[in-house]
């Protein structure tokens, strides 16, 4: 299988302002992240605390936000750590089914954003 690609997202600022909440101050970090000439049944890995161990170290919340014209819904996997591609399935019977393996998603969806809500 293929590496997805994995890049801390600029000019967007690194790491936003803290937020208070109920869980003390929390940070997001912005990155682009696109999935691999290959996609692996199962996802690609993405573990934003080892893609930027200095400022990630306690994962929140992983948030995907597709180009506009995406058809392609990627989730978020905490305990596999990694980016779930799912598209309608080949019967289009409107119930989605995670691509399939080897399938090329580097162009489709294209680039994605991916906040991440972390300490």
């Amino acid at each position: 299988m293929g590496t997805p690609t994995v890049v801390k997202a600029t000019p967007a600022p690194p790491s936003g302002p803290n937020v208070q909440s109920l869980l003390g101050p929390l940070k997001f970090s912005a990155f682009t992240f696109t999935f691999s000439s290959s996609y692996a049944t199962g996802g690609e890995t993405f573990d934003p605390a080892t893609t930027n161990p200095f400022e990630v170290k306690s994962v929140i919340g992983v948030f995907v936000i597709p180009p506009a014209n995406a058809t392609v819904d990627v989730v978020w996997d905490p305990a596999g750590k990694k980016l779930k591609a799912y598209w309608l399935g080949p019967a289009l019977s409107g119930v989605k089914a995670e691509v399939a393996n080897t399938t090329n998603l580097s162009v489709t969806p294209g680039a994605l954003t991916v906040i991440v809500l972390h300490r």
